[in-house]
């Protein structure tokens, strides 16, 4: 069920932006990029999550030697993975 707040808002919303289609056109993807390829970018955005969490972590309390530790090596371990990434 929808609010008077809702409808408002989109009834805003309409008026200011409205809607538009477009057409997206797949593209294949490129020969080389291969389940390799695949699975190394994969592991480098997850290490660059790891390191960014670990880095607020250690921002969230700077006191924390371990803390400044671990975001400083997950920080390195991702540079080393992303160095790695792009050179295959």
């Amino acid at each position: 069920m929808a609010s008077l707040f809702d409808d408002e808002m989109n009834m805003l919303l309409e008026q200011s932006l409205p809607a538009r289609e477009f057409l997206r056109r797949p593209r294949p993807s490129d020969p080389w990029f291969d389940s390799e390829c695949r699975q190394a970018k994969r592991l480098t955005h997850r290490l660059e999550r790891a390191s960014a969490a670990a880095s607020c972590w250690a921002a969230e309390f700077p006191a924390d030697a371990v803390a400044v530790a671990n975001a400083a090596a997950a920080k390195e371990t991702w540079y080393r993975q992303r160095r790695a990434y792009r050179l295959l």
